[in-house]
C-alpha cells in the first residue's frame, strides 16, 4: 500500500496512525517496504514514513486533517 500511495500520489510523508496507539505505529513502520523503480532514469525519491501524533480526537477521515481543522476555526 505505502509503495501504491508513493507512485500514485508522489507524496513527501506518509502517516501511519491516528487510531491505533503511537507504540503500535512505530513498530509498524520500520516493517514497510516501499519499493522504488526508475523514473525517468532516475530513481524517484521515497516518502518518509512517521507515526501520527494525534492522541484524541482522531478524525474518520484521517488525523492528518487535523491541523488543517485547527486553522479553520
Amino acid at each position: 500500500m505505502a509503495t501504491s500511495c508513493s507512485a500514485l500520489l508522489d507524496t513527501q510523508a506518509i502517516v501511519v496512525g491516528g487510531h491505533i496507539p503511537i507504540k503500535l505505529a512505530a513498530k509498524i513502520i520500520p516493517r514497510i517496504e516501499i519499493h522504488a523503480q526508475y523514473r525517468r532514469g532516475a530513481h524517484r525519491p521515497l516518502p518518509e514514513i512517521v507515526a501520527a501524533q494525534v492522541e484524541k480526537n482522531p478524525v474518520a477521515v484521517g488525523a492528518a486533517s487535523l491541523p488543517i481543522r485547527e486553522l479553520c476555526l
